[in-house]
């Protein structure tokens, strides 16, 4: 094998300042010898090895073995030919993963005796980047192979978001194919009583919309309506109560990846810290949702701001899969009219539909605790969702059958 003085080799146009962990490709070169030589051009430039040239000055070697590029076979100088893009050529994020892939193909198939360590080492030093970026790229590009529509993302880290998106759907999909099945059901009883029977780690997504300790039941408005919430005080001692003894059954019932979205009022959350008392249960990030609708009433609005909002919390255990899709804490839909509800306290099943979207696929179990209208559940079996829900006062127990009853999965 040919030598060179190491002073005599040309760096040419490399700019790399950082050739990563040196110290311990020298102490390889120290007990093992070279095992690769760098690779000149006719001028003496060097065109591959700078880790290895570097390694050896640290070893205050002065003469290191070397060959021409003309002596190398098609794959090898190929494989020069791709380092040299690296060094020369601004990537696309999908040119620079695919590219990575053919580095590392290509070293597998010219070093048979190398580790898949040591290759994506090497990999990782000609990009300088770390080992752990080299393999998400390379789990990147095989998943572009796969599906070639994740080019059409224009950052990097959107499309890998999107490959953990999909491949989180795969396993669940695969989790309801292989689970027992859990029959859509709805029960008229106190939801207290009821969610002790329902089976652990069962539950996809909760949508838990109580009632709020507002003292709804006496408002003026309402007085048409037979009943509201059936023998149940609407003050917030009472609810604060009711929350408790449903939500501390949530941690049992929810599967390790579920998520949960509870509805309150604002004047309670702050007032009785409704998130101190999620939190007791759940993990619930420090953050508001709100579903924004048209303008609300006010009877003083020279006194006090008209209130367009109903503020929510999004919650799970501990790890949670990935929402569906991106959104914001601001959920846009219009409430109903009062000449269009069936129970004074309905929210819009599209405002449903948008969170169990983001929250489940089909074929997942949706739970909610206190339906009333069924709303929630009509947008979980419109959705091909499994639906469980519990109500305690009949009228509206017979309310969600009728709606349930009359509505299909869409196909």
């Amino acid at each position: 094998m040919m030598e060179i003085e190491i002073s005599k080799i040309k760096w040419g146009s490399r700019t790399r300042a950082d050739y990563g962990n040196i110290q311990e490709l020298s102490t390889s070169i120290q007990n093992l010898g070279l095992l690769q030589p760098i690779v000149l051009d006719e001028d003496d430039t060097l065109l591959a090895g700078g880790r290895r040239v570097t390694a050896c000055i640290l070893l205050k070697k002065t003469h290191i073995p070397f060959m021409r590029i003309s002596d190398l076979s098609p794959l090898q100088k190929f494989e020069v030919e791709l380092e040299e893009n690296v060094r020369r050529k601004n990537f696309t994020w999908d040119e620079e993963v695919k590219l990575k892939k053919t580095i590392i193909d290509l070293k597998t198939t010219l070093h048979p005796d190398w580790t898949v360590t040591k290759i994506t080492e090497e990999t990782a030093s000609m990009f300088n980047q770390s080992i752990r970026t080299v393999q998400r790229d390379i789990s990147l590009a095989n998943a572009l192979e796969k599906n070639p529509d994740l080019v059409k993302e224009k950052e990097k880290h959107t499309a890998i978001s999107k490959v953990k998106r999909i491949s989180d759907i795969k396993m669940r999909e695969i989790s309801i194919a292989t689970s027992a099945p859990i029959s859509n059901d709805i029960k008229m009883g106190d939801a207290k009583e009821l969610i002790k029977d329902i089976p652990d780690k069962s539950i996809d997504l909760i949508l838990f919309d109580p009632p709020f300790g507002v003292d709804y039941t006496n408002e003026e408005r309402l007085k048409s309506y037979t009943t509201i919430y059936g023998e149940l005080k609407d003050n917030p001692d009472d609810i604060y109560k009711l929350n408790e003894e449903i939500i501390k059954h949530f941690p049992r019932i929810m599967k390790s990846t579920a998520h949960c979205y509870i509805f309150c009022a604002s004047s309670t959350l702050l007032k009785y810290n409704l998130y101190h008392l999620f939190s007791n249960y759940l993990t619930v990030p420090p953050q508001f949702l709100f579903w924004k609708k048209q303008s609300g009433d006010n009877k003083n609005p020279f006194f006090r701001f008209t209130i367009n909002y109903e503020p929510f919390f999004f919650a799970y255990l501990n790890e949670p899969k990935r929402l569906n899709g991106y959104h914001t804490a601001i959920f846009n839909h219009n409430a109903l009219s009062s000449s269009s509800k069936n129970h004074p306290a309905e929210k819009p099943i599209s405002l449903y539909r948008e969170l169990i979207e983001l929250s489940s696929i089909k074929g997942e179990v949706v739970f909610d605790p206190m339906m009333g209208s069924g709303n929630s559940l009509v947008a979980a079996k419109q959705l091909g969702r499994r639906i469980i829900g519990f109500e305690s006062v009949k009228e509206w127990y017979d309310l969600s059958s009728y709606n349930l009853i009359n509505t299909k999965e869409e196909l």
